[in-house]
């Protein structure tokens, strides 16, 4: 993929994020390239275009002047130099993930799709922004093997093997914050589900996220 494409699309999946109520202030998208990602700026994601994504340097980070740069870029750099894995990765500020966020426990798994973002979701337990290596670094840790995380009181992040893959991640990350929110508070007795029961559950998953993600595409890459 050519760098204006892929550009392009990191713009693209910005503005789907913030059409599916995933960004409700900050957030940003970002995607592998040779040497370094590209990375959306601190422009509104919904005015992304291709000419406002930023090319960050694995090899000049420290050196370089950009305009623009999230604070957290360090994060994006530090998951990518983890997880090599890992191509793409939208950050975002939805509403039940951010409520979340203010607690410290890990996301339960309560609901089957609920899987497409990652068996276990962590709350990385710091409200202060991620705006240097060292913290950056602590993250990519607690993520892990992972494929999302919760990021204090900060919003959450998934992560993909590509663009679409990881904002998909991410609307399921949303959804299963608001099951959990809602079914607390509720009062619903919940159903015990054995480990057992779960790995045979989550066999549907990979199958599932390809659908996710066809649906996600159709639904919100549009006006």
């Amino acid at each position: 993929m050519i760098d204006l494409e892929l550009k392009s699309q990191v713009a693209l999946t910005a503005t789907m994020l913030v059409r599916a109520g995933l960004v409700q202030g900050f957030g940003h998208v970002s995607a592998r390239t040779r040497g370094g990602f590209f990375i959306t700026s601190t422009n509104p994601l919904a005015n992304s275009v291709a000419e406002n994504v930023i090319f960050y340097e694995f090899s000049k980070n420290s050196k370089k002047k950009y305009k623009n740069l999230p604070l957290e870029v360090s994060m994006h750099a530090a998951i990518y130099i983890q997880r090599t894995d890992v191509n793409a990765i939208c950050r975002g500020h939805g509403e039940f993930t951010s409520i979340w966020a203010v607690g410290s426990a890990k996301l339960p798994l309560l609901h089957g799709l609920g899987a497409i973002a990652g068996e276990i979701v962590k709350n990385y337990n710091d409200i202060n922004l991620i705006d240097n290596m060292n913290t950056a670094t602590k993250v990519a840790k607690t993520l892990g093997s992972d494929v999302s995380i919760i990021l204090g009181s900060n919003g959450s992040l998934s992560t993909g093997g590509n663009l679409l893959e990881a904002a998909t991640r991410l609307y399921f990350l949303e959804e299963r914050s608001r099951i959990a929110i809602h079914t607390r508070s509720a009062g619903i007795k919940l159903r015990k589900n054995s480990k057992k029961d779960w790995k045979i559950r989550m066999n549907h998953t990979k199958a599932e996220t390809i659908r996710a993600v066809n649906w996600f595409e159709n639904t919100f890459s549009k006006i």
